[in-house]
């Protein structure tokens, strides 16, 4: 509120309650805006997609109108997947990054009130929020969106109005697990990183595709150790599917979980 020269008055010992109703009664559109900033922090799971634009072209703030056509786009999507029309989109700028948050509906619910005059039936469409990251040094944009096809639906919209091209985010790799099958141990050594102290390798899961499909899990406090006993054999670099690592920060003492699902999906605990 104080650098909006905004003057809430709340007295002494103000409760959370008092302090959100100021601020509405204030400025509403402020207050939503920090709501939607917990949103953009709250997922961990991203889908990455780089551009194969070499060099990366600059990036330029998109105008209303931009912004206003990949809505439109959105939305007509969403309403052909039964999710409502209203989508809003948001842009927000950290370092060397570009932050987008979409807010849309999802599939109406119906759901059974009790009142004093009894019982009703209230039809109503809950509210999502996308996230999607851009790194403007890298060209890479990383995507946090309900399924699959949503996230492919994204990275087209973004690409086309924002970028100029729906393939401007190609799909494809941007992991490997192939150095957990190649180089062993080895390709955890990060003393020349600095800020990591160590890496273990904790999960490993494969897959072997077909009608008679199979999927093996593999955890253990450290599962290279696992391998130099001779407790079971690392999967095919074509059959390993998932990997989590265990990662010890010098600024933490709690150790931090990353995950790599597929050739394009990373997860953690935390930003």
């Amino acid at each position: 509120a104080r650098p909006r020269n905004i003057l809430l008055e709340i007295g002494d010992n103000p409760d959370p309650a008092d302090v959100a109703v100021q601020m509405w009664l204030h400025d509403p559109e402020l207050l939503e805006e920090l709501h939607q900033l917990h949103q953009l922090d709250r997922p961990r799971g991203f889908v990455h997609f780089v551009t194969d634009r070499d060099p990366v072209p600059a990036f330029h703030e998109p105008a209303d109108n931009k912004i206003a056509e990949l809505e439109a786009d959105l939305g007509e999507w969403y309403f052909k997947h039964k999710r409502g029309h209203n989508v809003r989109v948001w842009v927000y700028h950290r370092p060397n990054q570009v932050w987008f948050l979409v807010r849309h509906g999802l599939a109406s619910k119906r759901q059974e009130i009790l009142s004093d005059s009894g019982s009703d039936t209230l039809i109503f469409r809950p509210g999502e929020y996308d996230v999607l990251a851009y790194n403007c040094e890298r060209g890479e944009l990383r995507i946090h969106g309900c399924n699959g096809k949503e996230v492919d639906k994204l990275r087209r919209a973004f690409g086309l109005h924002l970028f100029g091209g729906e393939e401007f985010f190609p799909g494809g790799a941007k992991f490997t697990l192939a150095p957990l099958v190649e180089a062993g141990r080895a390709c955890l050594a990060c003393r020349d990183i600095p800020g990591i102290e160590n890496i273990t390798l904790t999960e490993i899961q494969a897959f072997s595709g077909g009608r008679d499909w199979l999927r093996v899990t593999y955890q253990a406090p450290d599962i290279f150790k696992a391998l130099e006993r001779g407790d079971f054999e690392m999967p095919a670099v074509d059959r390993l599917v998932r990997a989590s690592f265990v990662v010890r920060f010098s600024d933490s003492a709690k150790q931090r979980t990353v995950k790599i699902a597929g050739s394009n999906k990373l997860s953690v605990v935390r930003d």
